[in-house]
């Protein structure tokens, strides 16, 4: 993985958790958030999470900001 990669998959795994509902946003014009998205859903998957797409009736979350 180059450095970038492994910043994004380190900061996926240190920031998601199993006591609530989890949204990851991607930039998918960034070649290295593309590029780490399997690394992320194959460590979700190993570790119990769900993976499920967006509805209407999914409960309304408000982003954390790190800026």
């Amino acid at each position: 993985y180059s450095e970038k990669e492994s910043c994004v998959i380190d900061y996926f795994e240190s920031q998601i958790s199993k006591n609530k509902s989890n949204v990851v946003l991607l930039h998918d014009i960034k070649s290295y958030t593309a590029n780490s998205l399997e690394t992320m859903i194959n460590y979700g998957l190993y570790n119990g999470y769900l993976f499920a797409k967006i509805t209407m009736s999914t409960p309304q979350i408000h982003q954390k900001v790190n800026n």
